[in-house]
C-alpha cells in the first residue's frame, strides 16, 4: 500500500497519469520491459537498471531531479509504476529523448 501511495505521488508530480486505464500507453512500456530484460522489474546491473533497463545515469539524473534519489538510488528499486512514471515524463520532456535498443523491434510509444 505505501508502495502504491508513494507511486500516485510521483505520477501526480510528474503530471502523469499511471492507470490500467491509460492503455496503450502503459502497454507499450510493458512490451519493453518484457524486451529490454524479461519484465524483470527488479533487476539491477551496473550499467542497466530495472524493468526498463534504464541506463544508471539517466536514472540518477531523473530520481534527482525529482528528490527521489535517496528512496529509489536505483532503477530497480523502484516499483513498477515509478520506473514508467519517470521514463515516461524523460521521454515526453528530455532532448535528446532517451532511446532504448528494443525501439527498433516494438517502435516508440504514441
Amino acid at each position: 500500500m505505501k508502495q502504491a501511495l508513494i507511486a500516485l505521488a510521483v505520477a501526480f508530480v510528474l503530471g502523469v497519469v499511471i492507470t490500467p486505464a491509460s492503455g496503450a500507453r502503459s502497454s507499450w512500456w510493458d512490451r519493453l520491459a518484457a524486451c529490454e530484460t524479461g519484465s524483470r522489474w527488479e533487476g539491477l546491473g551496473s550499467t542497466y537498471q530495472g524493468g526498463l533497463g534504464v541506463w544508471y545515469g539517466n536514472w540518477d539524473r531523473w530520481a534527482r531531479r525529482f528528490g527521489l534519489s535517496a528512496r529509489y538510488p536505483d532503477a530497480g528499486d523502484a516499483p513498477r509504476s515509478v520506473q514508467i512514471a519517470l521514463a515516461s515524463w524523460a521521454y515526453y520532456n528530455e532532448r535528446p529523448r532517451p532511446y532504448w535498443g528494443c525501439q527498433a523491434v516494438i517502435g516508440s510509444p504514441g
